[in-house]
């Protein structure tokens, strides 16, 4: 049911309470608003409630609005929020047309929407920035002159540190969209010992073109130009028209945390309307992250970009005890006495002017000491003190469970880190330190390069001595290979047939298909690995190993192994690849579903406490400020389309504002600040104002109320899809719990090479169709679309179709342009997205074509081969898909489609590649109830195998090395 009329929905006010400043923020309706949430002020709830508001007053319907989060975790809680609302208020329009998501989710959908608009092709495949830098690592000198890489060597040192330094300047320029700016101050780099800087400006637009190049040769795309492309498509008209025309708000979350392109993208996203409907929520004091690239002044200056935005703040704080929020009040408008020269109006500036209140009343607040400070004679003794106070803490029940503690330090890396969590282990109390960044110091990690180091027959006199550290690393993992091999004979006798079959291999026979990832999966199911693979922890470092094979296949393209390139393999694998992994450090998994796993204490950095809160919080390692970067992009800053909004002077110390601020935030009942020897000078006056731990230590564990029971976390719902889980479980329950439930990286993707081109050119086919008038689309244009679609695959690593196959395909596609012109010029919506809500889960999915028929919508999903009988066992399959597809329609339109039909592209004529399939409202009961059975089994994991799939499935997987050891199945 939709209200209309009132500001706010009578259906919220009546589930809901809201304060004043909450409700203003609800009752928004009209034009721009920023809204300045303080910790704990219920910032999500608010925008939840705003978001459903205007659904419920029928301002937008659910396709009309944009929600921008900083996670993809927090997007799918929001979405579940919103479902939640709706089913306790009898909402029942379809949400799932909501586009939730981080700004590059968002990004990504608009350009796989709009692919042929853009530079990528089908499959591109986004670098993280490992894989980022590694890129340019190996193509610096197509990338650079030698003239350039003697300068920036001279500048910055090695290779990898300047594939490092480029990458991010590469992004800076993407970001702050310069690149014509610098191009046209700099049509020609140049040299000039005279000018450090103004030579390396000159140099970074033509390295970037090159590299710009190479993403796209390659099919490739960063997360800088994941925004960039999203951006040069919002300034095609036709196409801004296509993606805006729905579009009535945007709703942006974390807006401190944003850069210059993405204001620049949302902004135009509002404006889509005429009525710039943009809602901003966040809190500059909160701003984490301006070496990402992010800038405070968007949401500083959102008033003068918008001058007549509506502003609201939000400072009721219903998370802290009112000491702990006096604490940060003081810690804030301290700035000034970091720089007593600076003028007094210094931090009104860059702050917007609030005091952040408790929302409970002073009666309501126990009295105890909440904020203290803990004073020690070292790192040790620091960690030691920790021990004993979290210890004692659950002894006399503060806490009711060691995850209610969270140690909050500027760095995790081990040299900060370990001291606490020796500590702690002689108490017998678990830590949780994900990003100390000691993946490689994990036994299971240590052994899998053993075995990869014997495999590989490396050669310890063929390193550097700048490499002698992760040299004497490998030394320690061979070392532990010999003593596991003797307990665990399997893994000898395992190592030497993978050698035997290596030596044996020519380039022609089937051996010559495999790689290190197949010879990953033989070495974790032997015995050695059984353990490994019990612990949770442990296998979650195994799936990371299986996802760097991945990476390591993308960068260096090692399809095959043999003894022909045994040798450029060790050298890239070891030398290269793990080398600088090991040298930047790699951090262990982090569960997004558990980010605070039960009964142990947190220990982590202060931006991965981000959005978090702890009952008691410990701020250590206060002697130290922490280290100030920044002045990585000054080359490029006269470029940007705006300067500075602090004085670049005062940054570091707005910057250390800022950081701290989220740390102490954090804690519910009690904060403390902990320091050896001496706070650093930047905290001494709040040091000095706060009581010291050792004066009110009894008094502390005697006063403070017991911090509620723990309540276990609720993950968001679990999103299914159909091919993707569905499909994959019912064809085997172990491969997907492998696959799927712990996210192995596979060995080889199944070769659909031919598959694919079909699907994909229709796809571009059936896009054509919407955007241009039919009688224009003509053969050549069809053919260029085929070409550029091979290429494309060419790059995702299949093996490329022979000619004859090519021209095979090549006919397909233009018999079913020439026979099909009356549905081409019908049709709807291609790869139509849908999602499915269910009690606990989201089943998700794509439609190949939905065309106008004259009784409705008609579904069509199209298939490469030829039409089989109509009881074959792949047609019930097929029938269950398009079944499911008529639900998700009749969710979205409240009407059943007209009619469900398969396309056979490979039949010669249209009569026998269309066949029809009949369905009745119970056959949709029926289906549905399927989906349910094997989703249920999915949440239950319900992973064992009763019946073995058919042969050639087991063939092709990476498991049937542990199945067959289980006698599940023979080989």
């Amino acid at each position: 049911m939709i209200e209309t009329g009132g500001a706010i929905s009578p259906l919220l006010i009546s589930h809901y309470e809201m304060n004043d400043d909450q409700r203003a923020i609800v009752a928004h309706k009209q034009g721009p608003l920023r809204v300045i949430a303080g910790p704990g002020s219920g910032k999500t709830y608010s925008l939840t409630l705003l978001a459903m508001n205007l659904l419920l007053c029928g301002d937008t319907p659910p396709e009309g609005m944009i929600l921008c989060t900083y996670t993809q975790k927090a997007a799918y809680e929001m979405q579940d929020r919103l479902y939640e609302i709706a089913r306790k208020i009898g909402y029942t329009e379809d949400l799932s047309q909501i586009k939730v998501g981080t700004i590059h989710s968002i990004c990504k959908q608009f350009l796989i929407r709009h692919l042929n608009h853009t530079p990528l092709g089908n499959n591109f495949e986004t670098l993280d920035q490992f894989s980022q830098q590694m890129l340019i690592y190996r193509h610096l000198d197509e990338l650079c002159s030698p003239g350039m890489l003697r300068f920036l060597s001279e500048q910055w040192g090695s290779g990898w540190q300047i594939a490092k330094k480029l990458r991010f300047l590469c992004d800076k320029i993407a970001e702050e969209l310069i690149v014509d700016r610098l191009l046209q101050e700099f049509p020609h780099p140049y040299l000039d010992a005279s000018s450090d800087q103004r030579t390396l400006t000159s140099m970074l637009p033509h390295i970037y073109r090159k590299y710009a190049a190479l993403l796209r040769d390659a099919n490739y795309v960063d997360f800088a130009h994941l925004q960039k492309y999203a951006y040069d498509l919002l300034q095609q008209p036709t196409v801004f028209q296509s993606i805006a025309q729905h579009i009535r708000y945007v709703l942006v979350d974390e807006y401190q945390d944003t850069n210059y392109i993405q204001e620049q993208i949302l902004s135009k996203l509002a404006l889509a309307n005429g009525e710039r409907n943009l809602c901003v929520v966040g809190d500059e004091d909160q701003a984490l992250y301006r070496f990402r690239g992010a800038t405070v002044r968007n949401i500083l200056e959102f008033a003068q970009t918008f001058p007549d935005c509506k502003q609201v703040q939000l400072t009721l704080n219903y998370r802290s005890h009112a000491a702990i929020i006096a604490t940060c009040n003081r810690w804030m408008e301290s700035l000034h006495a970091s720089f007593p020269q600076a003028p007094t109006y210094l931090s009104g500036i860059f702050r917007t002017k609030k005091t952040i209140r408790s929302a409970l009343s002073p009666a309501e607040t126990a009295h105890y000491p909440a904020v203290i400070t803990l004073e020690a004679r070292d790192h040790n003794d620091e960690a030691e003190q920790f021990a004993r106070l979290i210890y004692e803490l659950k002894q006399e029940g503060r806490i009711q469970d060691y995850s209610q503690v969270a140690i909050l330090l500027h760095s995790v890396r081990s040299s900060y880190s370990q001291p606490y969590i020796d500590a702690l282990e002689k108490y017998h109390i678990t830590t949780h330190c994900p990003r100390a960044r000691n993946y490689f110091n994990q036994p299971e990690i240590q052994l899998l390069l053993g075995c990869f180091a014997q495999l590989l027959h490396l050669q310890e006199a063929n390193f550097t001595p700048e490499q002698e550290n992760f040299l004497l690393y490998l030394q320690s993992c061979r070392e532990l290979l010999t003593l596991t091999c003797q307990r665990h004979r399997d893994l000898t006798s395992e190592l030497h047939a993978i050698q035997e079959e290596i030596w044996t291999t020519s380039e022609w026979s089937e051996t010559a298909e495999k790689q290190l990832a197949d010879y990953f999966y033989r070495f974790i199911f032997t015995s050695a690995f059984d353990t490994y693979r019990a612990d949770k922890q442990a296998l979650a470092s195994l799936v990371i190993f299986s996802q760097h094979l991945k990476a390591f296949l993308t960068s260096f393209q090692h399809t095959h192994l043999s003894t022909r390139n045994l040798a450029a393999i060790q050298y890239d694998f070891f030398h290269t690849f793990l080398y600088f992994l090991h040298l930047d450090g790699v951090n262990q998994f982090e569960n997004p579903d558990e980010l605070v796993p039960l009964d142990h204490v947190q220990i982590m950095t202060i931006h991965q406490a981000k959005g978090l809160e702890f009952p008691v919080v410990i701020v250590g390692r206060l002697d130290k400020a922490p280290p100030q970067g920044g002045n990585e992009d000054r080359a490029l800053r006269p470029y940007y389309q705006r300067a500075a909004v602090e004085p670049e002077k005062y940054i570091p110390a707005f910057d250390t504002r800022r950081l701290f601020y989220v740390a102490f935030s954090r804690a519910r009942q009690v904060l403390i600040l902990s320091a050896p020897l001496k706070p650093h000078s930047q905290f001494s006056l709040l040091w000095y104002n706060t009581q010291a731990l050792e004066y009110h230590y009894r008094e502390l564990m005697l006063q403070m109320p017991p911090a509620e029971e723990v309540q276990p976390h609720e993950p968001p719902k679990r999103r299914l899809s159909l091919t993707g889980h569905i499909t994959l479980y019912d064809t085997c329950p172990r491969q997907f719990e492998y696959l799927r439930e712990h996210n192995f990286s596979p060995a080889h993707t199944a070769n659909t090479f031919y598959g694919q081109l079909i699907h994909q050119t229709l796809e571009g086919i059936h896009r054509l169709a919407l955007e241009q008038p039919l009688n224009s689309v003509h053969e050549h244009l069809i053919l260029e679309l085929f070409e550029r679609t091979f290429y494309f695959l060419t790059c995702s690593g299949m093996t490329p179709l022979d000619q004859a196959s090519k021209q095979k395909a090549l006919a397909q596609i233009l018999r079913y342009f020439d026979q099909n012109q009356d549905l081409l010029d019908q049709v709807y919506d291609a790869e139509y997205s849908f999602q499915v809500e269910k009690d606990q889960y989201l089943l998700t999915g794509k439609m190949d074509l939905l065309v106008r028929g004259q009784q409705g919508l008609e579904i069509i999903d199209f298939k490469s081969g030829t039409r089989p009988e109509e009881d074959a066992a792949i047609v019930a399959a097929y029938k269950q898909q398009l079944y499911l597809y008529a639900h998700a329609l009749e969710r979205r339109t409240r009407q059943l489609p007209a009619r469900l039909a398969l396309y056979w592209t490979a039949e010669p004529n249209k009569r026998d590649a269309l066949m029809e399939i009949p369905f009745h409202k119970e056959d949709l009961e029926q289906v549905d109830s399927y989906f349910d059975t094997i989703s249920h089994k999915i949440l239950n994991k319900q992973f064992e195998v009763i019946t073995p799939p058919p042969r050639e499935v087991c063939q092709r997987c990476d498991i049937r090395y542990l199945c067959s050891k289980q006698g599940t199945i023979s080989l």
